[in-house]
C-alpha cells in the first residue's frame, strides 16, 4: 500500500490498532523518546505530525528539552507539527509554555482531556482538535419506513393542531437593544530581535545602532553582553546617546527596584550597563528582564553567537568587512539556516569613539593594569599597508631594531 503521509507517536498508551483508522498513513510508534532517538541513528523520518502523551514525558523538564533539540537540531528528523496530549491543568504545562515562548515554537500545540485510550485515538485520528474537548456519542436507531408512516397516520390529533411559527411565539417579547461592539484590545508582548556574529566590536556596535533606530517609535531594552570589558557600556558612555541607563549591580542588589525603573522609564531606549567588573550571565539577565517586562516594552535587542542560530529565528548576521571576517563568519553558519538570515557587513574604520589616539592615555591605562610606571606606549594610525604612506618613525618605535 502506498502511503501519502507519516505520523510519529511517542506514547505508552497507543498500540498498532491505531493504524486501522488511517490505512493510508504510515505510523511510527515509540514508547519513549530514547527509542525514537535510537531509531533516528539508523533511519531518517519525514513526518507531518508528532504526537506525544504525558506518560512519555514523565513530569521531567529535561524530556521537553530533549524533544526540542530532537525536532530542531537533528538532521534526520523533519516534522511539521508537534502535538502534546495531557490532562487538563497538568503541572508540566507551565514548563512547556515557557519552552514554547522561549524558542518561539509556533508549530507546537497542546490538547487536554481525559487521558483514556479512546480520547488519545480520537485526537490522533483528527476527530478532536482544540485545547478542551469532551467526547460526545450519538446513537442512530433505524426502523422500517412503512412502520413509521403507519404510526404517523394513527396520530390524527396532531394534524388538527394549530401550527405556531417562531414569529408568533416571539411577538410579545420586546426588542433588546444591543450594546455597542467594542473592538478587542491587542496586547503587544516583548519580542526578541537577534543580532548574530563574532563576539566583538562589530556585533555590539550594530546592536547599539539597531536599538537606537527602533527606539524612535518603540520602547527598547538593550543589555551589556561583555562581562569582561564592558564593550557596550563604553560605547554608550562615549557616544552620549539619550537613554535610560540601569546599572548591572543595581539589578543584582535590588532587582525589583531596577525592573520597576525600566518599567516606569519615560525614555524609549533603556540600556543595562556594567560599570563595576562583576561576573554575570548575559542570557540569564536577558531572560529575567524578558519575563518580567513582557507587557512593558516592544523589543529586546539580543546578541547571539553564530552557533546559536536555530531554524525558528529571524536573525541579522553582522560580518566584519574583511575577507577573513567574511570567510570565518560563513564557515560557522549552518547552510540550512541561511534563508532566515539577513547579512550586514560592518566597517568600524571611521568610528572614533572606540579608539584611543593619545599615547599618554594608552601608557596610563597599561601602567594601571600592569602596576608599573615604566611603560611608554605611543599610538600609530595605520592608514595603509605600504611603508612610504605611514608617517611614523618606526625605527624609534621599534627600539633601535634595524
Amino acid at each position: 500500500m502506498v502511503t501519502n503521509k507519516t505520523i510519529i507517536i511517542v506514547s505508552g498508551m497507543v498500540d498498532a490498532t491505531i493504524k486501522e483508522f488511517q490505512p493510508d498513513t504510515e505510523f511510527q510508534i515509540f514508547r519513549t523518546f530514547e527509542e525514537l532517538g535510537n531509531f533516528l541513528d539508523r533511519n531518517p523520518i519525514r513526518a507531518q505530525t508528532l504526537f506525544f502523551t504525558n506518560d512519555a514525558v514523565g513530569g521531567m523538564n529535561s524530556t521537553f528539552s530533549y524533544l526540542r533539540r530532537l525536532v530542531t537540531e537533528n538532521d534526520y528528523l523533519n516534522v511539521d507539527k508537534i502535538v502534546y496530549i495531557t490532562e487538563e491543568d497538568a503541572p508540566e504545562l507551565e514548563s512547556l509554555e515557557y519552552l514554547v515562548k522561549e524558542y518561539d515554537l509556533n508549530n507546537w500545540e497542546t490538547i487536554t482531556g481525559s487521558m483514556s485510550r479512546a480520547f488519545i485515538s480520537e485526537v490522533i485520528n483528527g476527530a478532536l482538535r482544540g485545547d478542551k474537548m469532551n467526547l460526545k456519542r450519538k446513537a442512530v436507531y433505524r426502523r422500517p419506513r412503512a412502520d413509521y408512516i403507519k404510526q404517523q397516520l394513527k396520530n390524527k390529533d396532531s394534524l388538527e393542531e394549530e401550527y405556531a411559527d417562531d414569529e408568533h411565539d416571539l411577538m410579545d417579547i420586546p426588542d433588546e437593544e444591543l450594546p455597542p461592539l467594542e473592538q478587542p484590545k491587542h496586547e503587544e508582548h516583548l519580542e526578541y530581535v537577534y543580532i548574530a556574529g563574532h563576539e566583538g566590536m562589530e556585533r555590539t556596535a550594530f546592536a547599539f545602532l539597531t536599538a537606537q533606530y527602533l527606539s524612535l517609535s518603540n520602547k527598547i531594552i538593550l543589555v551589556e553582553s561583555d562581562p569582561e570589558y564592558h564593550t557596550l557600556t563604553e560605547m554608550v558612555t562615549k557616544s552620549g546617546v539619550n537613554c535610560q541607563m540601569i546599572d548591572m549591580a543595581m539589578l543584582f542588589e535590588d532587582p525589583n527596584t531596577a525592573i520597576e525603573a525600566i518599567r516606569e522609564s519615560q525614555k524609549n531606549l533603556v540600556i543595562v550597563t556594567a560599570i563595576d567588573r562583576i561576573p554575570f550571565d548575559y542570557k540569564y539577565i536577558c531572560s529575567l528582564l524578558y519575563y518580567n517586562l513582557l507587557n512593558d516594552a516592544t523589543y529586546m535587542i539580543t546578541e547571539i553567537a553564530l552557533g546559536e542560530i536555530t531554524s525558528n529565528m529571524r536573525v541579522t548576521v553582522t560580518v566584519p568587512s574583511t575577507v577573513i571576517g567574511a570567510l570565518s563568519t560563513g564557515e560557522l553558519i549552518d547552510k540550512s539556516l541561511v534563508a532566515n538570515c539577513s547579512f550586514i557587513g560592518v566597517n568600524l574604520k571611521h568610528l572614533p569613539q572606540i579608539h584611543v589616539n593619545s599615547g599618554v592615555v594608552m601608557s596610563t591605562l597599561l601602567s594601571d593594569v600592569l602596576s608599573t610606571n615604566d611603560i611608554i606606549c605611543p599610538v600609530i594610525t595605520i592608514s595603509s599597508l605600504l611603508l612610504n604612506t605611514t608617517a611614523y618613525d618606526l625605527g624609534g618605535v621599534l627600539g633601535g631594531i634595524h
